[in-house]
């Protein structure tokens, strides 16, 4: 097993998928001459095959990445640690299906039947020692099926759930920040310690849900009865209208500034500030002087931030996931184990009174900051000074670094899967088969 877990993806011809495909729907009806399916470590990314009956099939390490199997029976397969990124599982059937370890990053899976699915984290090691969370971020789950499922510390960040059924689901200490659950049903999930901070929950239900010591900074209530959920010690982010008048003035007259290009209103000077937990999401603060401030555990999340001041700001455990900070000053900042997802950190295009461009770029400059356990997934920082930058074990999976500047920058044990670095172009994905396999596999189906 771990001399397979380090080959790459094995192609097959279409033929050969064929027979095993026919050979497997064989195997499934109990007919004589059917085999299962063995497509361990199998290149099938990009096919179209919906519909298609894999239940009770080997996958392990199955490239999967952009595969169309809508539809299609997967329910007791074997997809552990396999590559299912972008896949289209819509109305599939993964009942019982092993997804310990699986990658299902942007897969659409609404409609789809994940009841009793494994989800907990799994290696191909068989040493165990680089165990990875099933990733489920940005994945579409709406109407999806997920009773009693066991989600603990399964990464859903970004995810949409609306409507999805996740009663007595676990979902203990589970990162689920940004995920939409609008209409979902969450009657007795276990929400222990989950971080919620910036989904929303509008109209769901949450009748005997444990949500002790989870975090809904930022999360959408509307229309949800808490009266019989268990929400002792939850972490609740402070409300701006809640702060001290002054900061509520300075935060009003900087939107009139912005509003106005600057004739009327002030730029906000929050430097020094204690603003801890404050909630900020979606505000614009761009120019803004929060230099030195105290913005730990502060939910920023959407916020416009281009041009301005944190340098030396203390900003540990943020969610600044979605904000623009293009050209801003985090020199010596203090970002360690937030939440930059998604963050655009890209040098911009500098103007001058009249709006034309002038050609020069302003970088956005993280020199000397420390991000050390940040969550940078999809993060878009090309051109950006990183220099002598703390990135040790930080998340920077698909993160954007072209162009950026990573002289003495500290990556030890930093999540590199798919970063785009200087000089490194994105790489494309190549599809295994024929685009006619399509039509071939067809054929199969009974």
């Amino acid at each position: 097993m771990k001399v397979r877990a380090a080959m790459a993806a094995t192609d097959l011809t279409p033929a050969e998928f064929v027979d095993i495909v026919k050979q497997h729907e064989k195997y499934v009806r109990g007919q004589s001459g059917g085999r299962r399916a063995d497509l361990k470590f199998v290149n099938l990314a990009g096919l179209r095959l919906p519909g298609l009956n894999l239940q009770q099939a080997f996958l392990t390490g199955v490239n999967l990445v952009n595969t169309n199997l809508a539809s299609a029976d997967l329910s007791f397969a074997d997809f552990f640690c396999a590559n299912m990124r972008n896949a289209d599982f819509s109305g599939a059937n993964l009942h019982r299906a092993d997804l310990r370890g699986a990658q299902l990053h942007g897969a659409k899976l609404n409609g789809a039947n994940l009841a009793e699915a494994y989800l907990r984290p799994g290696a191909l090691d068989p040493d165990k020692k680089s165990l990875r969370n099933t990733d489920l971020s940005d994945a579409n789950l709406d109407q999806s099926n997920l009773p009693n499922a066991n989600l603990n510390k399964v990464y859903m960040a970004g995810a949409s759930m609306k409507g999805a059924s996740l009663s007595k689901a676990e979902l203990m200490t589970t990162d689920i920040s940004g995920v939409d659950l609008t209409g979902a049903h969450l009657e007795g999930a276990v929400l222990k310690e989950a971080n919620l901070s910036g989904a929303t929950l509008t109209d769901a239900s949450l009748k005997f849900a444990d949500m002790r010591e989870a975090n809904l900074k930022g999360v959408s209530l509307r229309g949800v009865d808490l009266s019989a959920a268990d929400t002792r010690d939850t972490i609740m982010a402070t409300r701006l209208d809640s702060l001290d008048l002054d900061v509520q003035e300075i935060v009003k007259a900087h939107a009139l500034w912005i509003s106005t290009d600057g004739v009327r209103g002030h730029r906000a000077d929050l430097a020094r500030r204690d603003l801890t937990n404050v909630d900020l999401t979606g505000m614009v603060l761009s120019g803004a002087d929060l230099s030195a401030t105290i913005l730990s555990g502060a939910t920023m999340s959407k916020c416009a931030l281009l041009f301005t001041d944190l340098s030396a700001a203390v900003m540990t455990s943020v969610n600044l996931s979605l904000a623009d900070l293009r050209g801003a000053n985090l020199i010596g900042t203090v970002l360690d184990h937030s939440k930059l997802r998604r963050i655009n950190l890209t040098s911009i295009a500098l103007k001058d009174r009249q709006g034309k461009v002038t050609g020069r770029m302003w970088p956005s400059n993280l020199s000397q900051a420390n991000l050390a356990g940040a969550d940078l997934t999809d993060a878009y920082l090309r051109g950006a000074d990183l220099n002598g930058t703390n990135l040790a074990g930080a998340n920077l999976t698909r993160c954007n670094l072209s162009e950026a500047v990573l002289e003495g920058v500290n990556l030890d044990k930093a999540d590199m899967t798919d970063t785009v670095l200087p000089g490194l172009p994105r790489r494309g994905l190549r599809h295994s088969l024929p685009a006619f396999f399509a039509s071939a596999s067809h054929e199969t189906r009974a």
